[in-house]
This record gives C-alpha cells, structure tokens and sequence, in this order.
C-alpha cells in the first residue's frame, strides 16, 4: 500500500481537471466504501473485509492520470483503506474501533466524491458542542474532567481527518492540531480558554468557508511560512514518487 500511494502521488504533484470518468470512478470508490459500512453496521465483518478488499484493488488499480487529487489526499485514502482493513483481520474485532475507522473511510471518500457538500461538514454541530463542554472543564480546574471531555473531543476529531486533509491544506490541518496539543499541556487555565476560543472561531470557516476565509480567521500573517512548508513538502513527495513510482514497476508483473 505505500508503494500505491506514492505511484499515484507522482502523477498528482501538479494537479489538473477532473475528468467525466473519473468523477464516475469516484462514485464507484464511495458506493464500494458505503457497502463497506453497511456491512460492519450489521457486524459482517467477513463481508465487510470482502467488500473493502473490493474497494482496494479498484482504488489501486484506478487510471489516476487526470486526476486532481494532491499527494496527502491519496496518501489519507490508501491510510483508511489500511487502517480498516488492520481492524476487521484482528482476532478480536473491536466493535467500537472498527466503527471509528468505517466512519474515516466514508467520511475520506465522500470528501473526494462530493467536495460541494460532504457527510464530514456533518459533524460540525458535535464538534462545537464538544468545545464548549471542554471550555467548561477547563472552567473548573478539574484535570480529570479535562482529560475526559479532551478525549471526546480528540474522538470526534479524528473521524473527519482523513477528510479535512483532503478537503482542506496540510497547514491549516496543522494550525488545528497544534491548538489542540496545546490544551492537553500545562500552560495556564487562562490561555488554554482563549485556545478555545480560537478554535471556536475557526469552527464556522473550516466547515462552511474557504481556504481564504480560514486564513483570515488564522492570521494572515502565517501565510508566507506556510507556503515555504508547503513546496518543501512538494518538491520532497515528488522525489520519493519518482523513486517509489521505479520501484512498483520493477515489482509488478
């Protein structure tokens, strides 16, 4: 699988328009993964395994080459794939943790299918109500309840990454991330509420804006670093494209 991603990653360095039979291979990936979520809905895993191993070849073998897909948006649709299919082949099936990852999944494809209005934009009521029960922990001083009401928040945010990461950039993600690691430290009550807040503020942008507005709730001042992060990271995923790309064609058959 991390030969497939970055195969396809090299063809996607550069972006272009989406084509007619790819937006009709985008449905085909999201109605595979929706069978998939079905199946766990009903705890058939062995189907479940069967149709996300479906889903796999068809994403592995997809003719990528006028996609418009940037390299982590299918580097975070091949981690889904993987992270999933690690769920369903334990011995132990956790119930619970299989639904997390079924709930990526969807959330990851439909971004791709349906970039105008995705399930993921869904979650934005649990994750402002989320916020203002972890604004009252941290009111009260109450690690415990900190911690917990941290953990739910950290929950929900996780089942729309791979799809924030697909319809939003790396540095915004980012921004997000490190106000979160920020109230799991020990900095004082007073700025982790003004990180709330700030994270409040950005909830209406993230789920409802663009990229643009999102910026401008950040700080424009941010923007010339996170243009140098992102062609590094550019120039970077296409070297290792390249040299993946040689590898996976000495490979396969």
């Amino acid at each position: 699988m991390k030969c497939l991603i970055t195969f396809m990653a090299w063809f996607h360095l550069f972006g272009g328009s989406l084509s007619p039979a790819f937006e009709q291979e985008n449905e085909d990936w999201l109605q595979r993964a929706n069978s998939v979520a079905a199946a766990v809905e009903q705890e058939d895993y062995e189907t479940a395994r069967t149709k996300l191993k479906q889903l796999s070849h068809r994403f592995s073998q997809s003719q990528l080459a006028d996609q418009n897909l940037t390299v982590r948006s299918i580097r975070e649709l091949a981690d889904v794939i993987v992270q999933l299919e690690n769920h369903l082949n334990q011995l132990r099936p956790n119930p619970s943790a299989i639904r997390e990852a079924t709930w990526r999944l969807q959330f990851a494809f439909d971004a791709v299918a349906n970039p105008n209005q995705p399930l993921w934009k869904e979650q934005a009521y649990d994750l402002q109500s989320q916020l203002k029960k972890v604004k009252e922990a941290i009111s009260t001083g109450d690690q415990k309840k900190i911690k917990r009401e941290l953990d739910r928040l950290d929950l929900q945010y996780q089942r729309i990454r791979p799809a924030l990461l697909i319809a939003k950039s790396p540095q915004i993600v980012n921004h997000v991330e490190g106000l979160l690691r920020f109230l799991r430290s020990d900095e004082a009550i007073s700025k982790k509420m003004r990180v709330v807040e700030q994270l409040e503020d950005l909830m209406s942008p993230i789920f409802h804006g663009s990229e643009q507005e999102v910026y401008a709730a950040i700080g424009f001042e941010m923007l010339s670093i996170k243009m140098i992060a992102l062609t590094i990271s550019v120039v970077v995923a296409g070297a290792l494209a390249y040299i993946s790309l040689k590898n996976y064609r000495h490979k396969v058959p």
